[in-house]
């Protein structure tokens, strides 16, 4: 992926606070359902850390991320589904 880009991607992703602190826009704003949300985004939806994200989804016990580059992301909706069929992956699909 071009350099531009991820760099675009980057900001898009977080905004700068008042006293130029980055923060993650899970915070502050309410987000659409087709918005990917990256792994720190996904732990605080499931009210976990992010390494047991990874190992949620190695053990492929949670939604498939979408793999941008090396970036990783997950459908904001994907996961919202997952959680309100109690974070089952049978009930999910």
């Amino acid at each position: 992926m071009h350099h531009e880009t991820l760099k675009w991607l980057r900001y898009a992703l977080v905004y700068r606070g008042p006293h130029g602190v980055a923060q993650e826009m899970i915070e502050g704003i309410a987000m659409s359902d087709d918005q990917l949300i990256d792994v720190k985004g996904v732990a605080k939806l499931l009210n976990c850390s992010s390494r047991q994200v990874w190992k949620l989804l190695a053990s492929g016990r949670m939604p498939d991320a979408v793999r941008l580059g090396r970036s990783v992301k997950w459908r904001r909706s994907d996961i919202q589904r997952f959680i309100d069929v109690g974070c089952n992956m049978r009930a999910y699909g």
